[in-house]
């Protein structure tokens, strides 16, 4: 529980620390993500999802942005909804190319009555931007899920394209 509330006073910390600063932006995202997983040394694969979130950033100055998400992650082999949300910075490098990293916290439901699993990620994002503002990033980077669903953590790296649409 103190983990989720520092989590969400820290994504407050930044809302409220970039409420004065430009418009702000708001967008809707669109996901495929594919885990590797960690398991007794070698790396393997599990089942992909389908990811879909709500995103608002602010602009600091000409190149930067600093923005939260959230949203649900919907597993192939087993859909069901897993809430997520996130933090991230953006920086902009010309009018077709930015570059982004976000920390990522999903609360991982357990349907069948125990308690919940957690999931912490970190994304890397190169993303290649249209003139209309979509954008198309690949997003990669580790993570680790862990609870009492797990007998140890569980270490992951995400592979996931993704399409950003502003409104």
């Amino acid at each position: 529980m103190r983990k989720t509330t520092f989590l969400f006073l820290v994504i407050g910390l930044i809302v409220v620390g970039c409420a004065h600063i430009e418009k702000p932006n708001y967008k809707l995202t669109l996901a495929q993500g594919w885990p590797l997983t960690m398991t007794g040394g070698d790396w393997d694969s599990c089942s992909g999802s389908t990811r879909l979130g709500l995103g608002y950033s602010r602009p600091v100055g000409n190149e930067w942005s600093l923005g939260i998400t959230g949203g649900v992650r919907v597993p192939f082999n087993n859909p069901h909804f897993v809430p997520r949300v996130g933090v991230n910075a953006g920086y902009k490098i010309n009018s077709w190319f930015a570059f982004g990293t976000g920390l990522l916290y999903e609360f991982i439901p357990n349907y069948t009555g125990g308690k919940p699993d957690h999931f912490i990620g970190l994304g890397l994002s190169p993303t290649i931007l249209t003139k209309s503002g979509v954008g198309f990033s690949l997003v990669t980077g580790p993570g680790v899920a862990f609870g009492p669903g797990f007998e140890k953590p569980l270490w992951t790296w995400v592979i996931q394209p993704m399409l950003t649409f502003p409104f």
